[in-house]
């Protein structure tokens, strides 16, 4: 015997109105006072030429030339930090000011990953592009987010190491992470997450976490 069952109005008016309590509410931004609040904080903070409002340099750190998509919207300030802790103020101050955030590697991103679609602050990681730590033995290196990743193969070179994720000449380590690329060698090689072993992250409210710690060195490899 089959049974049937009915559903009565009143339950699916319940299950309608039980799901549009779940939408969210679109994020508020900071007013054009706040955004001039959070700017002068930077700059007394860590100097004038720490972040900069100039039209030039707003233009491009949010249009591409060579990119398809480009939103009509620039950042309305970019900010140079020079160390991770630095990094970390900016993100401080923009977070309790409720300002929008991009980070800025070597925007050669085609799809505009770089772009600012609700204004805010541009942080171009352009002062951190050096190599922190080579150990050729365990085959890993420590390095900042703007090394471009031809010019870290040229430093590997004598080593005999080798990193083979290959995206566009210009491109830089960590815009690379950020968008998780590949290149020609893919197919062999893998993308730039099976390349990553640790990363250390400024999170939205600026703390610094490390994703995991360097492994030592063991009988086991």
């Amino acid at each position: 015997m089959v049974k049937r069952y009915s559903i009565s109005p009143s339950c699916v008016k319940g299950s309608i109105n039980r799901s549009s309590k779940r939408h969210t509410k679109a994020p508020t931004y900071a007013t054009k006072k706040e955004l001039e609040e959070a700017i002068q904080e930077v700059r007394n903070l860590l100097g004038e030429d720490a972040i900069s409002t100039d039209d030039e340099d707003l233009h491009a750190h949010g249009y591409s030339e060579w990119s398809s998509i480009n939103i009509h919207q620039l950042p309305v300030a970019v900010a140079y930090p020079k160390n991770t802790e630095e990094v970390s103020q900016i993100v401080k101050i923009a977070s309790r000011f409720k300002v929008p955030m991009i980070p800025f590697s070597g925007g050669s991103s085609l799809e505009a990953n770089f772009a600012a679609p609700y204004g805010g602050f541009s942080i171009d990681l352009a002062f951190m592009d050096t190599i922190i730590a080579l150990h050729d033995e365990d085959m890993d290196v420590v390095v900042q987010p703007s090394i471009q990743w031809m010019e870290l193969n040229e430093r590997l070179a004598p080593t005999g190491l080798w990193f083979p994720v290959d995206p566009g000449p210009s491109a830089k380590i960590g815009g690379m992470i950020g968008t998780s690329c590949s290149g020609t060698n893919a197919f062999r090689y893998g993308t730039m997450r099976d390349w990553v072993l640790n990363l250390t992250v400024v999170l939205p409210d600026g703390r610094i976490i490390k994703t995991r710690q360097r492994p030592r060195k063991s009988s086991a490899g």
